[in-house]
């Protein structure tokens, strides 16, 4: 969009005559010009936009295109009950803002550049203008900004703003005055020059200055935008008067505030570019680098260095690093020449006032609102047609997070310390202190001896004995195993090591850091920069942005350090899963159990207390911080208690010993603080020893009462006859509304309704349906399940598995189904009716028990199994012949399983017209050219699906029969049923998952 100066001799205006300069008012200056030195500049955009939301691409264009650091913007339409009236998003800006509360139109936004330090200032409005503050922090100097919009309807309210040393006024104040153009002075323009003297303020508007408003209605111009500031800012800054933006009736201005101070510019953040990595010479750098690291000495700190540092210098050779590229808003050539047209037709509209040029000013706006709208859609509609859930729905939810405002990013944390404001370090002095603080709690001398007594009387009892089988050193498998659990696109602790680069080691480094781990293993020795983290504060949605409390921390600690966590995780809950320590109420971090098994328990038992005419208290217990309290002392005990002794827990004991934090904010860090106690905050390690920490809970719970725990997560709850005894237990809680799918097998009629017409009002803007186009034929086009048939599904599978899970208490329930007093829907209910009206279920007879652990401990050598998914010499089926792509397969099979080493396995399955009579077979070929074949029925109702999923199970249980008889045996199932193998792939990956 091109930008023009305007001179004292633009334009003819209805306005007869500009007055004189007049005492309080500047001499005009021109825009400073461009240097190049953009630090010392602060560039406010100031713009009574009328109605934001189809003016957005506008708005975002400008403040690129002219480099503007705030902008406040009046009229901006948006009220708190709408949708989007909480969110106002502009990428690389903070937002603060005042909606109207009781009425349409108006409001106020401003917004900051996320490389400048603001905080808001309340001011009290009440039902009169609309005004917001903020305070910017700028080097050493602190400035006030205030943004206003005083509609001719309502009271103004300039006494209510406290005006500092350093501070400017900007808005819509609807008043007239010939000190900003106007030939009368009416009684708005009286009062707001008498608030002007009374604030020592001067006025940035100057007589010259061409109108910002033009009127449609009585083809005239204006100037009710004003702005206002004290005498230093006033002295320093230019005023100009800009092109129209968007349509709105008012130009918007550009005020530029010269040498107020050097700015620090914010560092980029480089970022390693992954998918231009070479990491075939990844591999060989680290190889190479490996064989200089002595990692069997005992001085692990020194190991752990070599290691960190070659991983980097390895990747630094062979992994491209950047930043991001300056961020271009979304424009187009057309939306360009609509806004030139507009600018030429509103020019001749304010030179040359009549209908006809008012009327073709009305009709180019409206092209470019359409045109605007038309562009977003389009450009919505090219981004969601990229979206491929099947292949990856992270970028989906990322997507739906960044338009709920939950991924944008934050400008600099600015806190209220004792009546001043501190950012920066100050800032992250004041987290971490207080962080610190949570963690150093009190403890009974009493207690503290008792436990002390007891940890001794533990050891006495165990000295002597052997180490225990958990004891042993770790092995390849295990490493390679912990290897497969790391996460991707995670961020790194303070050494910027990733999981991506550990993952894609060489084995001559894999070996070296194996010997790492088991040196701090058998010594007991951990590297103490592996006890250190560094701390991100987290703003928590809904409290205030200036206060320490209202932001948790987020623990960044070394992926080395994480990996070995994961290791010694696995053999710490195979132990805890396979004597059955952990008490049934917890269904936290373990397998087979989810939030939703508490749910449903808790939901459960209150329907089968309206069922027994009993009432039923609950209680719902945030442990606040309760991972920062734990007693480290208290859980050493717990562990020997427990039985957990040798090098686990010495380990652990270790871990646990001396950790520090320091908390960073931008590039600014805090003093490192030592942590007394707690367990570390993003640990691998943390949930479970949490869980051990507080497994004795059920000793302090009454009798009568149950439990469910899932993590710091408490839920106890109580049903009895008398409303009275059962509040002597709990203390009375109002119930919550339902939660989860489960419990809707209980929920009332109308909730339920209630999540299904958003779903089908969903259907409706995904298909484009009419109000009449039937459910069920949007939900064929848009492939999306009714929300009952899900509800149902959903219901059959949490049901099937706690028929699976002998040890649930729901296992128990689920069999025992009473005729109830009353006509009511419960989860035991609803799932039974379902099963029994599913064929396919009933086909099932006998289930196997749902495994809570693996069956041989994690030290012990494991089967290596390893799913590809495709042939890495087949780019496309799509791009070879049927003859090209046999030859490539037979190829890519003798280079990688050759038939003299490996057993070969072909498995097919397949059912009639894809649903019904399935049948599975299995052919199996052994490197001494003996062969064996299997074919099996897989049930009246059967998809193709399952039929290959049935063959490839069918494989695995022959193979288990005839491997055992050979030594170091080989084998290969080769299937070709690619959704099979994608979903193995990804249950195999959600095996340590929370899921269930």
């Amino acid at each position: 969009m091109m930008l023009r100066n305007y001179d004292s001799s633009h334009g003819a205006s209805s306005v007869e005559s500009q007055a004189e300069e007049v005492p309080g008012s500047l001499p005009r200056k021109s825009p400073p010009k461009a240097t190049g030195e953009t630090k010392h500049k602060l560039k406010i955009l100031q713009w009574n936009c009328e109605s934001i939301r189809n003016k957005k691409l506008q708005l975002i264009n400008k403040l690129k295109n002219a480099d503007i650091d705030i902008a406040c913007l009046q009229e901006s339409h948006l009220q708190p009950h709408q949708k989007h009236g909480n969110r106002f998003i502009i990428r690389g800006f903070q937002t603060f803002k005042q909606d109207r509360k009781n009425g349409p139109k108006g409001g106020v936004i401003t917004l900051v550049k996320n490389d400048i330090p603001a905080s808001e200032v309340r001011v009290e409005t009440g039902d009169r203008a609309e005004m917001v503050g903020v305070k910017i922090h700028l080097h050493n100097k602190e400035m006030l900004i205030y943004n206003c919009y005083c509609p001719p309807t309502k009271e103004h309210i300039l006494h209510a703003m406290s005006i500092s040393e350093h501070c400017m006024v900007v808005g819509d104040f609807n008043s007239h005055s010939p000190s900003w153009g106007y030939t009368v002075q009416d009684a708005r323009g009286e009062e707001v020059e008498d608030w002007q003297t009374n604030s020592n303020l001067l006025l940035l508007n100057d007589a010259e200055d061409p109108p910002t408003y033009y009127s449609r209605s009585w083809l005239t111009t204006s100037t009710p935008d004003l702005a206002f500031a004290t005498e230093e800012i006033a002295l320093k800054t230019s005023r100009k008067v800009e092109d129209q933006l968007g349509g709105s009736d008012h130009r918007p201005i550009t005020l530029t505030i010269d040498k107020l101070t050097q700015r620090r510019e914010t560092p980029s953040f480089t970022r390693w570019n992954y998918k231009k990595a070479n990491w075939d010479l990844f591999q060989l750098a680290t190889n190479e680098m490996s064989q200089a690291i002595n990692a069997r000495s005992h001085k692990v700190d020194r190991t752990a260095r070599y290691i960190t540092e070659a991983i980097l210098t390895a990747a630094k050779k062979t992994i491209p690093r950047g930043a991001r590229k300056n961020y271009r808003p979304f424009w187009t050539d057309e939306l360009e020449k609509l806004e030139d047209e507009v600018n030429k037709v509103r020019k001749d509209a304010e030179e040359n006032p009549n209908i006809n040029n008012n009327i073709k000013l009305k009709e180019t706006t409206a092209r470019l609102r359409r045109e605007t709208i038309s562009t977003q859609r389009k450009g919505w509609q090219e981004k969601t047609a990229s979206l491929n859930l099947e292949k990856d729905g992270s970028k989906l939810w990322n997507l739906v997070a960044t338009l709920n405002g939950e991924k944008s990013k934050s400008g600099p944390i600015v806190l209220e310390k004792e009546g001043t404001t501190v950012t920066g370090k100050e800032a992250a002095n004041v987290f971490i202190k207080q962080y610190a603080g949570v963690s150093d709690i009190e403890i009974n001398k009493d207690r503290r001896r008792q436990v002390n007594l007891d940890i001794l009387e533990l050891k006495e009892a165990s000295h002597g004995l052997k180490d225990t089988e958990m004891d042993r050193k770790f092995t390849n498998e295990e490493l390679e195993q912990a290897l497969r659990e790391l996460k991707m696109k995670k961020s790194p602790g303070p050494d910027q090591v990733t999981n991506e680069m550990l993952v894609n080691l060489g084995n001559g480094m894999k070996r070296k850091l194996l010997q790492l781990f088991n040196t701090s293993w058998r010594s007991g020795r951990i590297p103490q920069a592996w006890k250190e983290a560094t701390m991100t504060p987290l703003h928590k949605q809904g409290k205030s942005k200036d206060k320490a409390e209202s932001y948790r921390p987020i623990s960044l600690l070394r992926c080395l350090c994480k990996t070995m966590e994961r290791m010694v995780n696995t053999r710490l809950t195979w132990y805890l899963e396979n004597n059955n320590i952990l008490i049934e109420e917890q269904a936290g971090f373990r397998k087979g159990r989810c939030t939703e098994d508490q749910i449903t328990l808790i939901s459960q038992s209150i329907e089968d207390g309206f069922q027994e005419k009993k009432n039923t208290v609950a209680v719902w217990i945030d442990m606040e911080k309760a991972f920062d309290r734990v007693w480290k002392k208290g859980l050493s005990y717990k562990l020997q208690k427990y039985g957990i002794t040798g090098k686990m827990h010495q380990w652990i004991t270790e871990y646990l010993r001396k950790r520090k934090a320091r908390v960073k904010i931008q590039e600014h860090l805090s003093r490192c603080h030592t942590l007394k106690e707690g367990v570390p905050q993003g640990s691998v390690l943390s949930p479970t020893l949490f869980s051990i920490y507080i497994n004795d809970i059920q000793s302090v719970i009454p009798k009568g009462v149950n439990a469910a725990l899932y993590a710091d997560d408490l839920a106890i709850w109580t049903t009895e006859e008398n409303i009275g005894t059962a509040k002597t237990y709990t203390g009375y809680v109002r119930p919550v509304l339902e939660y989860g799918v489960t419990s809707w097998g209980m929920a009332a009629k109308s909730n339920v309704q209630k999540v299904i017409s958003v779903q089908n009002q969903n259907l409706r803007i995904i298909t484009g349906g009419m109000k009449s186009t039937p459910i069920r034929i949007m939900e064929s086009q848009s492939q999306i399940e009714s929300m009952l048939d899900r509800r149902d599904r959903k219901l059959l599978t949490e049901r099937t598995k706690y028929k699976a899970q002998p040890t649930s208490k729901m296992h128990k329930r689920i069999n025992n189904l009473n005729k109830g007093r009353l006509k009511r829907s419960s989860f035991a209910k609803e799932s039974k009716l379902i099963e029994t009206e599913n064929e396919i279920i009933q086909e099932i007879k006998n289930l196997t028990p749902l495994e809570t652990h693996a069956s041989t401990p994690p030290w012990e050598k494991q089967p290596q199994i390893e799913i590809r998914n495709h042939i890495r010499t087949i780019e496309s089926k799509h791009k070879h012949s049927d003859l090209e792509l046999k030859d490539l397969t037979s190829t890519y099979l003798n280079e990688n399983f050759p038939k003299e080493e490996w057993i070969r396995v072909y498995t097919d399955g397949s059912a009639e017209n894809a649903v019904t009579n399935g049948g599975s077979g299995v052919y199996i070929e052994m490197p001494d050219g003996k062969t064996t074949e299997s074919s099996i029925p897989t049930g009246i109702h059967c998809s193709n699906y399952r039929a290959e999923l049935e063959a490839i199970m069918e494989a695995l249980t022959i193979l288990g029969r005839i491997t055992p008889s050979i030594p170091q045996a080989k084998a290969v199932i080769l299937s070709d049923s690619r959704s099979v193998l994608e979903k193995l792939e990804v249950l195999r990956g959600a095996e340590k998952t929370t899921t269930g």
